[in-house]
């Protein structure tokens, strides 16, 4: 019999904690800093959805889970760093992510990495990508060689997003509402 290291528990022990966890877009906007009219803007583009219910007429209302709320935190790191909300949420889909955080227990630290080129004055999204070291020996893959290519493409600037970091945060200030 395989013995689950500390982090596999504390994990199973939080994913089944949250599989009955519901918040509001009141709860969701007081956790994110998000108003919620912003959050149902979002939701109207597409950008974030209510997994457990979607409002559908007058007595029904959006109700949240935890990755929802990861993922509105996530597009308010986006908005406050400059990148596109919309081609952050085109590229990084905050609930594949935290499925790869699962699949891969041995996972440390995953960033979400952008990078962007100034163009007639503009900045534009260049393009987006998953930074883990452990995922990389898992697949391959060299994360961190994008870094290299996008600078040989001409990249002005680089935004790295710590995913476990975000969760953390959101963790914690889930925590102290619930006291």
């Amino acid at each position: 019999m395989v013995k689950k290291s500390d982090n596999q528990q504390e994990q199973q022990v939080t994913e089944q904690a949250t599989l009955h966890e519901k918040f509001s877009i009141a709860e969701a906007a007081a956790i994110t800093g998000v108003a919620s009219n912003h959050i149902q803007q979002w939701i109207d583009l597409g950008w974030v959805r209510p997994s457990i219910q979607q409002a559908s007429g007058e007595e029904t209302r959006d109700i949240f889970n935890r990755v929802d709320i990861y993922n509105i935190a996530y597009l308010k790191k986006i908005k406050e760093s400059g990148f596109s909300r919309k081609l952050a949420h085109e590229k990084i889909n905050i609930y594949a992510v935290n499925e790869t955080v699962k699949n891969f227990p041995n996972i440390k630290s995953i960033g979400i990495a952008f990078s962007r080129v100034l163009t007639e004055g503009q900045y534009e999204t260049q393009g987006a990508w998953l930074i883990a070291p452990e995922l990389d020996q898992e697949t391959g893959w060299n994360s961190l060689d994008l870094i290299g290519e996008r600078l040989n493409q001409g990249a002005d600037d680089f935004y790295i997003l710590n995913f476990f970091k975000l969760k953390e945060r959101i963790d914690a200030i889930i925590a102290a509402m619930k006291g």
